[in-house]
């Protein structure tokens, strides 16, 4: 999403962009849950168990027989009990090619970030083809690493869709709480920002440890959703700690990447000939707005 802003043609086509990915994620919402509700009503006595797809039930492993305790088969059972055969190879090579690219891409970034981040600091004279060989062995480690850990995922939650949005509950807070603070916090400087998100990765790595090896059962019992706000938090206090025991950042830094009050005069200003469907503030309150009233109404 960050690579398409930057190739955008200019800062507002940029703006546009970010808010129209923020806006299709909002259909997201009946795309991903409403047919998981259909579902559990059309097929919630359906026997599965012939599928042998297998859970865990008070630490044995069994069959699962129906649906409803086996949410990682939804997907399956309503393409193959609802789409005519023509159309259900089109969703499967669908599926793989969508999955595919998202592999791909994310394989691919993390390879450059190991190779132009790390290696290459660590060795800047290393041509363009060792560089590229070491991407290549650092895409290979990864996709080893993804199947390796794929056998944890059951133990951590207990589908798929909740294991993404735990994860992504490790993830956003810390960067969330640097962001914030960085803006709006003068005192703010690099090596708070570091220390907060090293806080948050251990933080996360500690969390995801003790629900495989249930080391810790309160923390395994925690919702993500409680564990995210924690984890902000957390690094937030880190954050402020570290900035206040460390050298402030300049004035120029601040002066450039602080919040302030001219900063937000000059971009009105700038703004005040925009027609209303071209002014990004506008298009962010409308998306803010549409998100509240689908919340709303699926709460």
């Amino acid at each position: 999403m960050v690579q398409r802003v930057l190739s955008a043609k200019d800062l507002n086509h940029g703006r546009w962009g970010a808010l129209a990915a923020g806006l299709m994620k909002i259909p997201i919402i009946f795309i991903m849950i409403v047919p998981g509700v259909i579902a559990i009503v059309l097929f919630s006595d359906l026997d599965i168990s012939s599928l042998n797809f297998m859970i865990e039930k008070e630490g044995a492993m069994e069959v699962c027989s129906q649906l409803s305790d086996c949410p990682n088969m939804t997907y399956p059972v309503l393409i193959y009990n609802l789409l005519p055969t023509g159309i259900l190879g089109l969703v499967i090579a669908s599926l793989l090619a969508a999955m595919s690219s998202s592999i791909s891409a994310t394989m691919n970034s993390a390879s450059t970030l190991i190779t132009m981040d790390f290696v290459q600091k660590i060795k800047p004279d290393m041509t363009s083809k060792q560089l590229v060989r070491v991407g290549q062995i650092a895409t290979f480690v990864l996709v080893m690493l993804a199947a390796f850990w794929t056998q944890y995922i059951d133990k951590i939650s207990s589908s798929v869709w909740e294991y993404l949005q735990m994860v992504l509950s490790f993830i956003a807070p810390p960067v969330v709480a640097v962001f914030i603070l960085g803006l709006f916090w003068k005192r703010a400087n690099a090596n708070g920002a570091f220390a907060a998100l090293i806080t948050g990765l251990a933080l996360s790595i500690f969390v995801i440890v003790s629900k495989v090896n249930g080391l810790i059962p309160w923390v395994n019992d925690l919702h993500f959703l409680h564990m995210g706000p924690m984890i902000m938090v957390t690094c937030m206090l880190v954050q402020a700690v570290v900035s206040l025991a460390t050298t402030a950042p300049s004035e120029e830094v601040v002066q450039t990447l602080t919040y302030n009050k001219q900063i937000f005069a000059e971009e009105t200003a700038e703004l005040s000939g925009v027609v209303w469907y071209k002014n990004y503030r506008i298009l962010s309150v409308f998306l803010l707005i549409t998100t509240a009233i689908v919340v709303a109404i699926f709460w």
